[in-house]
């Protein structure tokens, strides 16, 4: 029983259980009394899941975004808000345990109100903590009896923290297949270490003082305070050393850092205020503790935890039930289905970087194991644009699908550089979802449209050139118009966005500044100049100095691709297809659109482009978050619909009236 616990086949990260506490705990006290327990663990473990979620997707900010102390402070207290991943997991499996009849003790312990590192240690991750205690320190501490106490105290401690150090990179290899030990991770274990250490060290002096007994500590408002305030300083200063360990390198920590310089009054007022707020909280919950009340009662009356676990339970229940049927209203609705699914944010999808324990417990994809660099070929040192596909690749496995290219090395069939007569030809330009990059080749949306426009009797054939490429920023396929696709004279330009294409942009243009490319165009290398980067400076700092000019970046950008199409009767369309993970959060779209409208673009929304369904039925894998073969027809159809409800407006020929819908069944 104990080597396979029912939770353990769902939840393979799981709490380090003792076996002796796990026989010693089975119906400790009545059922009833640990199973109502075990509710209000798991209605507090999905509680904590939910807070992830939204802080996971909603405010966690990239560090090269940041720019000003309230950066910093979104920074430092989102990295360490989500280690609500971890004691909600670990509060739901116990939950579940308890129903079952094993009283367990606490897996964390109001780890937050921690006043000292030494506290914050026995709070935090208890089941780690006890187990490392038996396994290394008390063994490392009784093997040095000739040592002195503090000494021995020091010694062992030491040892757990370097323990500690190998064995969660050891769990990254158990879970995920990479044994890796990040620079900041010697940094955090070993500061938290030594000041641990010192911690146990003055304890350990402490408790050779004589106390006066008595029957319980009389109530003092200076001690309260003085507790609070230290309470209120390790979460500052824990907040702070999480977003070390969450940077996984030093110099990007250093460099978000660094712009706590770059302060506003609003910045300092939130500061002071969430400093004095804590403390003042804090004096007042310890007051009606000593009074009677308490706030975090473990085994609650069954009336109280019918109050506080079922009913919530029952009111998230339901409207999740709600929102499946009928849908939430508006932003609300968007965000809530962003939540509804464990999946991985905007940021983490784009930079594919993880904290250690967001990339042990979930999202991200290593693309170079599957990654073909026999398909990539960088022959473009003289401009801006991204590498192209190598032309001419027979048929071959690569991202897990089977892949070629043609002679022009697009992922497409065969096309003449000139236009036949009697063709409509459409340059398709866009990322990984347009190139399909995980699906087999001439299942993706654009060949499945191609394909099915032609079907219909009549004139003009339809040529949709796909010119996608993955991995691309608006300016690299502004750059591709004018060099590449003007050349094969379309009648329109198609581009798919996805939306956050600022901060795209602002990627793609510091790498490649960092790299030292050739700008190609006088207004890049103007930008560079006024933003005062350079070769070899790091991108985030590249970034950063980029980011006031984010927004002139866009509208220079569609400015010439609107005035290139306009000048060749190119017919320019700007498509907002949403991803997978986000399907229902058209919000997104609203910057590029923005930019578009304002240049002359025709602009589309392909709103529920999965046909409604869930992102687990139109996704690639568990990892890999690409739409698979029913995901790209649902697309073709959706974008089929648009084109033909906005035919005049896009200048399409009239047989596109006669085309007949896409049909796509989810079986």
């Amino acid at each position: 029983g104990y080597f396979f616990l029912l939770p353990a086949p769902v939840f393979l990260f799981f709490p380090a259980l003792d076996y002796r506490v796990y026989l010693r705990c089975r119906y400790a006290r009545p059922a009833f009394a640990i199973s109502q327990t075990g509710v209000l663990w798991i209605a507090r473990g999905i509680t904590h899941l939910v807070l992830y979620r939204v802080i996971y997707h909603f405010y966690s900010p990239p560090a090269e975004e940041i720019i000003d102390l309230g950066g910093v402070m979104a920074y430092c207290l989102s990295g360490y808000l989500i280690y609500l991943r971890v004691s909600g997991l670990f509060h739901l499996i116990g939950g579940l345990l308890r129903l079952f009849g094993f009283d367990l003790p606490d897996t964390h312990r109001l780890y937050f109100f921690a006043s000292g590192f030494s506290d914050y240690w026995r709070r935090i991750n208890i089941y780690w903590k006890d187990f490392m205690a038996k396994i290394f320190f008390f063994p490392t501490f009784s093997k040095l009896r000739k040592l002195g106490t503090a000494t021995r105290i020091a010694v062992a401690t030491a040892v757990v923290f370097a323990a500690t150090t190998v064995l969660h990179a050891y769990q990254t290899f158990w879970l995920r297949g990479r044994f890796e030990i990040h620079e900041t991770d010697y940094w955090f274990w070993g500061i938290l270490g030594v000041l641990v250490i010192i911690n146990n060290l003055m304890d350990d002096r402490k408790r050779g003082v004589r106390k006066v007994p008595g029957k319980g500590k009389p109530w003092s408002t200076l001690g309260a305070v003085s507790l609070s305030a230290r309470v209120t300083g390790m979460f500052v200063f824990l907040c702070v050393l999480w977003a070390l360990w969450s940077s996984q390198q030093l110099t990007v920590w250093f460099g978000v850092m660094a712009q706590a310089a770059h302060w506003k009054s609003e910045h300092l007022a939130i500061l002071g205020a969430f400093c004095a707020g804590g403390v003042v909280l804090g004096t007042l919950g310890q007051y009606l503790h000593h009074r009677g009340f308490h706030l975090f009662e473990e085994h609650p009356k069954a009336a109280r935890s019918v109050a506080t676990t079922v009913l919530p339970l029952l009111l998230l229940a339901g409207l999740w039930q709600y929102h499946m049927k009928h849908g939430l209203p508006g932003t609300f609705g968007e965000k809530f289905e962003v939540l509804r699914v464990d999946q991985p944010n905007q940021r983490d999808e784009m930079q594919k970087e993880r904290s250690y324990y967001e990339d042990l417990l979930g999202h991200a994809r290593d693309d170079e194991d599957v990654r073909s660099d026999a398909l990539v070929k960088r022959d473009h040192p003289q401009d801006v644009r991204a590498s192209l596909y190598t032309p001419s690749v027979r048929p071959m496995i690569a991202w897990n699908a089977t892949w070629s290219t043609n002679r022009w090395g697009m992922r497409d069939k065969y096309y003449a550089r000139t236009k036949p007569g009697g063709v409509y030809r459409i340059a398709l330009s866009g990322a990984s979802y347009t190139v399909g990059r995980s699906v087999a080749q001439g299942t993706n949306f654009e060949s499945v449209l191609e394909e099915h426009l032609n079907d219909a009797p009549g004139d003009p054939r339809f040529e949709i050139l796909n010119f996608a490429m993955a991995d691309t920023a608006t300016f690299q396929r502004m750059a591709d118009l004018e060099l590449r696709m003007a050349d094969f004279s379309p009648n329109a330009f198609y581009l798919v966005c996805h939306g956050n294409e600022s901060g795209r942009n602002l990627r793609k243009l510091a790498s490649l500044i960092h790299d030292g490319h050739e700008l190609t165009y006088d207004w890049l290398k103007e930008l560079a100049v006024k933003a005062g980067v350079k070769k070899g400076d790091d991108e985030a700092a590249i970034i950063r100095a980029l980011q006031p000019y984010s927004d002139d970046l866009m509208a220079w950008t569609y400015e010439r691709m609107a005035t290139f199409c306009q000048e060749r009767n190119i017919t320019p369309v700007w498509i907002f297809l949403p991803l997978v993970r986000t399907h229902n959060l058209l919000s997104e779209a609203e910057e590029g659109q923005g930019f578009a409208r304002a240049a002359g673009f025709h602009t589309l929304v392909l709103d529920k482009p999965y046909g409604g369904l869930d992102p687990e039925v139109v996704k690639v894998s568990e990892e890999d978050y690409h739409p698979n073969e029913l995901g790209h027809r649902y697309i073709a159809q959706r974008l089929l619909e648009k084109m033909k409800a906005e035919r005049a407006a896009l200048g399409l020929p009239g047989k596109i009236d006669a085309v007949p819908p896409i049909t796509v069944s989810p079986e």
